[in-house]
């Protein structure tokens, strides 16, 4: 056993109060020992009480003040009886009891100056480990900020890239126009080509003030009640063409009661097409995605699941945050600008709801978990059929 574990079992023991105490007993127990049979001889009538305050010193240093305190009036009672005045307990000579009312002062000096010792040892202690809190947190937060900066430099890059992209069909369906003359379809279709890319901007620059405006808490919520069938059709309608060309086999699964919500229905469906754009563009082709809600008391729970390329252990805590994400050569050829789910994160909370993203790992899926509440004693009386679509994309292909 080495020094530092001794030490450490001695500063265990000394926060019990017992401990403290019999130390103040124990140690004037061996001065009483040292002074008496031990160098009784020498000393004789000299000095009788100056190895207590030795004994003094050790009790407060090892205690504290009261322990201290304890083996002062120990000591003096010992000492006077033993060897200043002996059977007596207060000396009949006045320099005996000036002798031992100085060292009654000895005493509560001694104490009170070592409890001021490890009261002071006690707060740089403290100051210690508060620092290292303190340079912990800073070394934390200044590695979040180089994140968080290096991520906005990505998110800048994104939107230079997703807003260029469009750019270049537009100018060419403008040339096209141009040198179209006559040709109606041409112009058609060139009318086409800048609609679509021109509804493109609008929803990435949407979404970008979505995120804006929610996280400064200045976008207004409409809310109404409204059924949760309703708002998943919505949103599986608005996703279907994208789910449909990747090929991807989607099943949607909910309670067969109508399920009543105070939301904004806008906002809601905008969140599960998220959620469901997510993983149609994250799955390669061919790929399952599943929408299942279930009813838990006066929650509903609804989850959003593929077998797509899943999220890195790393990525995982993170990937609500703004500009997230993955480095993996799908996830680079989708683009992006890492808001979605940032926005889908937030518009959840806005409804006292919560979201959570679960995966295995790499290539092993992903699943988006939301929970939100249900109006209080708003399920229909009557009950409609369960939604337990085919699937559809390629199922019966």
């Amino acid at each position: 056993m080495d020094g530092t574990t001794v030490r450490n079992g001695i500063r265990r023991g000394m926060k019990r109060p017992i401990a403290r105490y019999a130390v103040a007993v124990a140690v004037v127990g061996a001065a009483m020992v040292l002074r008496g049979p031990l160098l009784g001889r020498a000393l004789g009538e000299d000095a009788p009480l100056s190895i207590f305050a030795g004994a003094v010193a050790i009790a407060a240093w090892f205690g504290g003040m009261k322990p201290g305190l304890l083996a002062t009036v120990l000591s003096l009672i010992v000492g006077t009886v033993l060897f200043i005045d002996q059977g007596t307990l207060i000396p009949r000579k006045l320099s005996d009891r000036v002798r031992c009312a100085m060292f009654l002062g000895e005493g509560v000096m001694i104490s009170w100056l070592f409890h001021e010792i490890r009261s002071a040892r006690a707060r740089t202690e403290e100051q210690r480990r508060q620092l290292e809190k303190e340079v912990e947190l800073r070394r934390r937060v200044e590695a979040e900020l180089v994140a968080a900066n290096e991520r906005k430099d990505q998110f800048v890059a994104a939107v230079a890239h997703e807003l260029r992209n469009p750019l270049s069909p537009i100018r060419n369906a403008l040339e096209i126009m141009q040198i179209a003359g006559e040709d109606r379809s041409a112009i058609e279709r060139a009318r086409g080509m800048m609609e679509r890319q021109v509804d493109q901007m609008t929803r990435i620059v949407g979404d970008l003030m979505d995120v804006s405006r929610v996280g400064q808490g200045k976008l207004q919520l409409h809310k109404e009640h409204v059924e949760l069938a309703d708002v998943v059709q919505t949103a599986v309608e608005a996703c279907l063409p994208l789910i449909e060309r990747s090929g991807h086999q989607l099943t949607v699964s909910l309670p067969a009661e109508t399920l009543m919500l105070d939301a904004d229905p806008a906002r809601l469906i905008q969140v599960f097409s998220n959620l469901l754009t997510n993983a149609a563009k994250y799955t390669e082709r061919g790929g399952r995605i599943a929408l299942r809600g279930d009813r838990e008391e006066s929650s509903v729970v609804l989850r959003v699941s593929d077998n797509g390329i899943g999220i890195s252990p790393e990525l995982l805590p993170s990937i609500f945050e703004m500009f997230t994400q993955g480095d993996d050569g799908l996830t680079r050829r989708q683009g992006g600008l890492g808001i979605g789910l940032a926005l889908v994160h937030r518009l959840v909370r806005a409804h006292g709801g919560s979201v959570e993203a679960r995966s295995a790992g790499p290539g092993q899926g992903s699943e988006f978990v939301v929970r939100l509440p249900l109006v209080n004693n708003a399920v229909a009386m009557d009950h409609r059929p369960a939604i337990d679509e085919a699937p559809t994309g390629r199922a019966g292909q």
